[in-house]
């Protein structure tokens, strides 16, 4: 039985709202509207997929059949699109409970990257990665702790954001405005994470699939391009050998003390690709299905294993996608970014 498909990139923006009630920013629903067709990159032939409107309400929405589907995948599951599908007359046979999205939520929030940091640094990591810091930080006396363990700058991180949003740099030295916002952002999700702020040379990511049994299967790796201020950009779509192939060739490049050759850097991805499905299964512990992406960072002193863990689908899962698909696209290697009218290629 077919699949119905949803493209929701409101869903980090629910998340931190956490109510069925939420309204998603203009932003959002523009997106919505002129990607609503993205999933038909990775659905099945007789797959359905979800328009949502981008003005507010539903009277434009036809919704399916559902005595035909058998599931729903959206972009990622919050309080907001259970909250929609219901009034579409959704079957709760297809919408998680309660107490799912509960613990969706608990595990989307940057809490998970600070608990997965801590165990990763438990671990012997391959050569070329580095050890990466994360403080959860409840009052405001703990980010200053935090802060005074960051040499330089750090990264404030609200708990739930994505793509660049909810991030802004900042050290012991606080201004006025930037205290307010942070007290604000305690005040309002409960906590807020902090991180030492890395030299970039790069982005990138690893993709990967949680299973029903619990395993983490991997997928492939991503890399795409930020902004100065790690705002998301655009991605590059490649065969995934040559994908792999320019994601270890980078990171020789990046740190060639620590990397000096081709066979040391796929030795230490095979063995960090291993570790990371490793503790993410012990993280998640069978509570989330699905696909789900760890964004890591190229810098002088290393590879940062997870800048964040985004769980949901990713732009790096979408092109991955479009490479098992390479007789739709441009020539491979190519890249896309999002513009006003949806995805623009090799620009």
């Amino acid at each position: 039985m077919p699949t119905l498909h949803i493209f929701n990139p409101s869903h980090d923006e629910a998340l931190a709202f956490g109510r069925a009630d939420y309204c998603p920013s203009r932003a959002a629903r523009r997106l919505g509207d002129v990607l609503a067709d993205l999933p038909r990159w990775w659905a099945a032939e007789d797959d359905e997929v979800l328009r949502l409107p981008e003005a507010m309400g539903l009277d434009a929405v036809t919704p399916p059949d559902w005595r035909r589907i058998d599931r729903i995948e959206p972009w990622g599951w919050d309080a907001h699109i259970v909250g929609m599908l219901q009034r579409l007359g959704t079957p709760e046979r297809l919408l998680p409970d309660a107490l799912r999205l509960a613990h969706l939520r608990s595990l989307s929030s940057r809490q998970s990257t600070t608990r997965f940091l801590h165990a990763l640094n438990d671990e012997v990591l391959p050569a070329g990665v580095l050890k990466g810091n994360s403080w959860w930080c409840a009052t405001f006396a703990e980010v200053k702790s935090a802060l005074a363990h960051c040499s330089g700058e750090a990264m404030v991180k609200q708990p739930w954001s994505s793509s660049g949003r909810g991030v802004f740099p900042c050290n012991s030295d606080l201004p006025t405005p930037l205290l307010a916002r942070i007290k604000k952002t305690i005040d309002r999700q409960g906590a807020v994470e902090v991180q030492p702020r890395y030299e970039r040379l790069a982005d990138g990511a690893l993709e990967f699939q949680a299973q029903t049994d619990g395993r983490i299967v991997y997928l492939g790796p991503s890399l795409f391009a930020t902004t100065a201020g790690g705002a998301y950009c655009g991605q590059r779509v490649a065969a995934p050998a040559a994908l792999e192939h320019d994601f270890l060739t980078l990171w020789q490049r990046c740190c060639p003390h620590l990397i000096p050759t081709f066979d040391v850097a796929q030795r230490s991805f095979t063995a960090l690709v291993a570790l990371l499905e490793q503790q993410l299964s012990r993280l998640l512990q069978g509570r989330y299905e699905g696909p789900l992406g760890i964004d890591v960072l190229f810098t002088p002193a290393g590879l940062h294993p997870c800048i964040e863990i985004n769980l949901r689908r990713t732009m790096g899962h979408v092109a991955l996608a479009m490479a098992q698909r390479a007789a739709h696209l441009p020539a491979l290697p190519t890249t896309f970014r999002i513009g006003e009218q949806g995805l623009v290629w090799g620009e």
